[in-house]
């Protein structure tokens, strides 16, 4: 018969009953029958809940040209990434490529 999945607020009452037992998590588990593995993730997880990573793709389209050698008249830095750009290049495109980035 497979174990019964218990909630977050039931595990954190286990935790405060083995702090309060006084007895070493080894012993509680033994006694209380849980695992000794299960206990530590859990106990893990309740301390250092996961955040997810919010991550987002920009799609960029690029205008088909050939490809010319043209010195850089505008430069734009953020948070690591470097884009460079001629001034020929649409505003209304580096503006969302802006607006994205701070998202």
């Amino acid at each position: 018969m497979p174990a019964k999945r218990r909630t977050k607020d039931q595990w954190k009452t286990i935790f405060d009953a083995q702090v309060s037992s006084g007895l070493k998590p080894t012993a509680y588990c033994e006694q209380n029958n849980i695992h000794l593995k299960t206990f530590y993730a859990r106990r893990s997880d309740i301390a250092t809940p996961r955040v997810p990573t919010k991550s987002k793709l920009i799609k960029v389209q690029q205008e088909k040209q050939k490809p010319t050698r043209v010195a850089c008249d505008i430069s734009l830095r953020y948070q690591g990434v470097e884009v460079s750009c001629h001034q020929s290049t649409n505003p209304s495109w580096v503006a969302a490529l802006i607006k994205e980035l701070a998202q």
